[in-house]
């Protein structure tokens, strides 16, 4: 491990550690897991964005899409179904 030191104000040091106190947690490892979180989360915005971005890649390039109307039709065949979010995919004819 790597010791990286942060400037904080007073102010969100006395939070930091309220806040740790509060969680069990020691000021430190409190961090750590915000920051661990905040990490987690901009990788799964950046995945979600160049996801959509290589899905608007191909429809530019292929034109296929669906209506929402067939998308709707989809979720609500899966839900019925009992398999809403087990990430299979439901095909819908045109």
């Amino acid at each position: 491990m790597t010791t990286t030191s942060l400037k904080l104000s007073e102010g969100l040091k006395a939070r930091i550690i309220k806040v740790a106190a509060h969680k069990g947690q020691s000021a430190h490892a409190y961090m750590v897991s915000a920051i661990e979180k905040s990490i987690g989360a901009e990788e799964q915005r950046r995945e979600f964005i160049d996801s959509a971005l290589a899905a608007r890649k191909a429809w530019l390039k292929t034109g296929k899409s669906f209506s929402a109307d067939e998308v709707f039709a989809s979720v609500g065949v899966r839900t019925r179904r009992g398999r809403a979010g087990s990430g299979s995919t439901a095909r819908v004819s045109k």
